[in-house]
């Protein structure tokens, strides 16, 4: 089974992917498991995992990036489930970094109801 770093590159020789891996699954504590770059070196996504699964308990455990380096969208997981108990699990935004749509999940549950999306927010009945 694979365990450590895994990278490709491009033919210039740039890093374009970069995984790291424990007991062959994608897994990393102290940052993202895997990163994928641009040529011109930037950040395209990045995935936090802990033994194979979308996972952070810090902030989005998935994050892709326009050429400009702004977000293009961000992801909370929990256990590989879309989840975020206070706010929008996934945001998504514009090259100018504008939010354009959020959309909200508990334990990869997607959440319509007004109210509830009220109460994740902070803003319900307490």
């Amino acid at each position: 089974m694979k365990t450590g770093i895994e990278r490709t590159y491009f033919e210039n020789g740039q890093i374009w992917t970069e995984e790291y891996f424990l007991n062959g699954k994608l897994h990393r504590l102290n940052g993202p498991a895997w990163i994928e770059y641009r040529e011109n070196e930037k950040i395209y996504g990045e995935e936090y995992c802990i033994n194979g699964e979308l996972h952070r308990e810090d902030g989005p455990a998935q994050l892709s990036y326009y050429e400009n380096g702004k977000i293009r969208e961000e992801i909370y997981y929990k256990n590989d489930e879309p989840h975020r108990e206070d706010g929008p699990a996934a945001i998504y935004y514009d090259e100018d970094g504008e939010s354009y749509s959020e959309e909200y999940y508990i334990d990869g549950e997607y959440i319509t109801d007004e109210f509830k999306i009220m109460v994740i927010n902070g803003l319900g009945i307490k």
